[in-house]
């Protein structure tokens, strides 16, 4: 997952380069324009770019959900219509899918279909698809298949109930997809953006009360300034927050691993947009 993660990253550096250096160009003019500090100037930049790279990322994830959708969607209809052929002759099954009014099946299993022409197992090509959309109608769909060709013993009502069993569920699973998804990209925003941002804005009218406050007061030393305080804390509490909130979407994907991707997601970025809100009063 943290391989796929880096990959993904490089991916869309590579092929957004020259965005990055006009990001990189317009963050120097601003520099230059204001007379802003150049320790600014790179911070800018930096969560510039990185939430350049966090906002492809999750629009590549929406493409691929959108398609996996749709995949799904029409992969019942396909279901139903081969539950109607008389004999499962794998030829005929891989004819109605190519054929499909559904793009993405069509080349899916015509990608699938060129595959096994050329050699490869029908296990192999399917575990592939498997893999690649992790979708459940679609797994139990080609495991249905993989039987057929391998036994013979499925059914057309084997199909049906796929099919019945599949439209039962799709709206329970949505709803709850629907609610999960907004409960990430609600964690998201509010750790890695408006949190940081609130926190660097107070940081900064902070700043500019001066030493009107008597921290004695609460147990600290005279010498210690009210700026330090806040601005430590604020950090701790950033830190904290974003520890907890990986940890946290991590549980609603059930996948530990997924911990340290948030980490490195969020952490930089929300202490960057913290350094940059600094400035901004």
């Amino acid at each position: 997952m943290i391989n796929k993660f880096f990959e993904e990253t490089n991916k869309i550096i590579e092929s957004n380069l020259v965005l990055f250096i006009l990001i990189n160009l317009v963050v120097i003019f601003i520099f230059y324009l204001f007379n802003l500090s150049i320790l600014f100037s790179v911070a800018l930049a930096l969560a510039l770019d990185i939430l350049f790279i966090i906002f492809k990322i999750f629009y590549i994830q929406y493409q691929f959900q959108v398609r996996k959708k749709a995949l799904e969607v029409g992969l019942i209809d396909e279901v139903l219509k081969i539950s109607s052929i008389p004999k499962k002759d794998i030829k005929l099954v891989f004819s109605k899918l190519i054929n499909s009014n559904n793009k993405i099946i069509s080349e899916e299993f015509l990608w699938a279909y060129k595959k096994i022409e050329k050699g490869h197992s029908l296990k192999d090509i399917f575990s592939i698809l498997k893999k690649k959309y992790n979708s459940e109608i679609l797994n139990r769909f080609l495991d249905l298949i993989i039987t057929s060709v391998n036994t013979g013993s499925v059914s057309s009502q084997d199909y049906k109930n796929l099919a019945k069993t599949f439209l039962k569920s799709k709206e329970l699973i949505n709803d709850r997809k629907s609610l999960l998804l907004m409960q990430k990209y609600t964690i998201i925003f509010a750790g890695g953006l408006i949190v940081p941002g609130i926190l660097g804005v107070i940081i900064s009218l902070v700043k500019k009360l001066g030493e009107d406050v008597d921290l004695t007061l609460i147990g600290l030393n005279a010498s210690t300034s009210l700026y330090s305080v806040a601005y430590y804390c604020s950090i701790i509490y950033i830190i904290e927050y974003v520890i907890i909130s990986s940890i946290y979407l991590s549980l609603l994907e059930d996948e530990s691993k997924n911990i340290i991707i948030y980490l490195i997601l969020l952490l930089p970025v929300s202490l960057l947009i913290f350094f940059v809100s600094k400035f901004l009063l």
